[in-house]
């Protein structure tokens, strides 16, 4: 439901105000009505326990905020240095992946600058959260390329959706951090989701993103007819081969999620295995030297910089035809 009010703008139904509306709010409508279906009879009649939210009611009373001292070793401390500098690498590859894909130009912002500013914010309060003992916030929505699209007007032409202006406003994000905080007051009511809808939501925003997702596209032009292949880019004379170049540069890239994933999981393990998979943001940081060191040994430069390009032209941009 919410994947298909994500693509409202290219309904026929409605007028174009109504549409845009859709799509800007059709995640919030959709956690709306799948929780409220789950109240009818049909899926409350007894027979089938419907798994909702364990969250707790009374705020400041069941969860307890341990501050400096407490029975903690001082051994203990310099001990956590390792899982903390773990988190560290995570937090330091995902805000700025997320705020990189948030600045592409084919967004057109006038002042990508700007999420410099962010950075400095969170920074200060991943360093309270520390000294105060609170687990730290992660606060990837104003860095989120789905926070950019809801700020956007977009417009469909020839089944392609083309950015012509962002509203690069606070607003939105102090109304989401404002958000997050009224939750700590309402959670009798966030109580009521169930939580196949919060895992709907995971998978939504997973989904949603496979559309400007250049190893999607990639790995889904391996398996079509060579003479059915979509251009995924533009400019330039020449072209990556599929048969050799951009099969291995897929393949490559295919290997190396496939193995974050198992270990983020601990699939080999088991769930009474040791917790390797707290390791995982290392291996997201050996993505660096894979593609400085070893991809440049069977691919050129020119390849590498039409299937990995570290900043697109402008004509790609406003075509969003390079991954």
């Amino acid at each position: 439901l919410a994947i298909s009010f994500h693509h409202a703008r290219s309904w026929t139904i409605f007028q174009e105000y109504g549409r845009d509306v859709v799509a800007q709010f059709g995640m919030v409508a959709a956690i709306f009505t799948c929780t409220a279906l789950s109240y009818t009879p049909v899926f409350d009649d007894g027979y089938v326990e419907v798994a909702r939210l364990e969250v707790s009611g009374n705020f400041g009373k069941d969860i307890p905020i341990p501050l400096m001292g407490g029975d903690m070793k001082v051994w203990q401390v310099f001990f956590a240095i390792i899982p903390a500098t773990m988190l560290l690498v995570l937090f330091f590859f995902d805000h700025n992946v997320s705020s990189l894909l948030s600045q592409q130009k084919r967004f057109q912002l006038e002042k990508p600058p700007s999420y410099h500013y962010d950075f400095a914010v969170l920074g200060t309060i991943f360093a309270l959260c520390g000294f105060f003992g609170v687990p730290p916030g992660n606060g990837l929505i104003p860095q989120a390329p789905l926070h950019v699209r809801a700020l956007a007007t977009i417009e469909n032409i020839d089944g392609k959706e083309v950015y012509r202006k962002v509203e690069e406003k606070r607003w939105s994000n102090f109304l989401q951090s404002a958000l997050c905080l009224v939750t700590l007051l309402i959670m009798p009511i966030i109580s009521m989701i169930p939580q196949a809808v919060l895992s709907g939501t995971f998978l939504y925003m997973g989904v949603s993103g496979l559309g400007d997702n250049g190893l999607f596209d990639r790995a889904c032009g391996m398996l079509m007819e060579p003479a059915l292949r979509p251009a995924l880019w533009s400019g330039g004379t020449e072209k990556p081969d599929w048969a050799q170049q951009v099969t291995r540069y897929t393949l490559t890239q295919l290997a190396c999620v496939t193995v974050i994933f198992i270990i983020s999981l601990n699939c080999f393990l088991g769930l009474n295995g040791p917790p390797i998979s707290i390791a995982f943001p290392f291996f997201i940081a050996a993505l660096v030297p894979i593609r400085e060191k070893i991809l440049p040994k069977f691919l050129s430069e020119e390849e590498l910089e039409i299937l990995d390009p570290f900043d697109p032209t402008e004509e790609d941009a406003h075509t969003g035809s390079v991954f």
